[in-house]
């Protein structure tokens, strides 16, 4: 099974509630070379917020309340889990 390195970019919205994550879902070669996974799932763990990832790779998921953990999974690659933590 193949590592997924997925980015995130934290956006803070106005209202809490209707924050955002936005990031993007890539393999990242030995070689430093990054090939995008599209249709990779990204959910919160232990909830039921949840996207997939688009043709280039990009994904958006409203943020969750009382979860602080990042999940992504895709075919072929071992599911990875992240902890997000205040900024």
């Amino acid at each position: 099974m193949k590592n997924v390195l997925f980015v995130l970019l934290l956006c803070a919205a106005s209202l809490a509630t209707h924050a955002q994550v936005h990031g993007k879902i890539v393999e990242l070669s030995d070689k430093g070379d990054t090939t995008v996974i599209p249709g990779a799932a990204v959910y919160w763990v232990n909830s039921n917020i949840s996207t997939q990832s688009d043709a280039n790779g990009d994904f958006t998921l409203m943020l969750a309340p009382n979860t602080k953990q990042l999940a992504v999974s895709a075919v072929g690659y071992k599911r990875q889990t992240i902890d997000i933590t205040d900024t």
